[in-house]
């Protein structure tokens, strides 16, 4: 049963995942490919977790969190980067 379940959330987030690319692809603005890369990345985050769980093991656990910080580390730059232009401000006294 647990097995039945995994696989059509592993293929709901491949149908989620298509989307995500597709508006990394076309996205008309810089941020719109911003949210699709870090929705492509939770997209790739619950296919780690579906797949640990239909295999019952925590092997990747490490994985995920590395996958996790990467990805907000990522985003929150990207975000200051379009907001400011700049990532690491330096005061020049």
């Amino acid at each position: 049963m647990i097995e039945m379940v995994a696989n059509i959330g592993l293929a709901g987030l491949g149908i989620g995942a298509l989307i995500c690319l597709y508006r990394i692809v076309t996205g008309p603005t810089v941020p719109d490919r911003a949210v699709g890369t870090d929705t492509l990345m939770m997209h790739a985050l619950g296919v780690i977790v579906l797949l640990c769980i239909k295999e019952g093991t925590l092997i990747f656990s490490d994985g995920l969190l590395t996958i996790a910080i990467l990805s907000f580390v990522g985003t929150t730059g990207l975000a200051k980067f379009i907001a400011k232009g700049v990532i690491i401000e330096r005061d020049h006294r």
